[in-house]
């Protein structure tokens, strides 16, 4: 797998939204949802938006509003369940990749001919029972 890692500014990618006609001018991107991105069977992905940006990260808490404070703990604690909805699902379809790969591995362990493992042995089973039955018609013919 190639990935490459790309940085867009935070500026550029609002004039590209709002040139596409997903943000309003007032409007400000808060959230992707990520997980969409990589789902090949998700035809959309869903953006959040909001009109105010978030007063800076850098401005201590104490000198915010109580408005501006309420606004940023709303804000946050939706990405931080977004986020962790977006992680629990992840998990989920990690653990299901696993699972996949680990029930093809150990079906896929193969004899010295190249034949899978579970193959091969079911073959052989059915070849001695096969012989052992054919041996049973020899020794009542003589």
């Amino acid at each position: 797998m190639n990935l490459i890692r790309y940085a867009i500014g935070k500026t550029d990618l609002h004039k590209l939204l709002r040139s596409l006609g997903v943000l309003q001018q007032s409007e400000r991107l808060l959230a992707v949802e990520n997980t969409a991105l990589v789902d090949e069977t998700r035809d959309q992905i869903v953006i959040t938006v909001t009109e105010e940006a978030l007063p800076a990260s850098d401005a201590p808490l104490t000198e915010l509003t109580d408005k501006e404070l309420s606004e940023r703990h709303a804000k946050l604690d939706f990405l931080y369940n977004l986020h962790q909805k977006e992680l629990t699902d992840l998990a989920h379809v990690i653990t299901s990749v696993r699972h996949e790969r680990e029930r093809r591995s150990s079906d896929s362990t193969v004899s010295i001919d190249g034949i899978p493992v579970v193959i091969d042995k079911n073959l052989t089973d059915q070849i001695r029972a096969i012989l052992s039955s054919g041996d049973e018609h020899s020794s009542s013919d003589h």
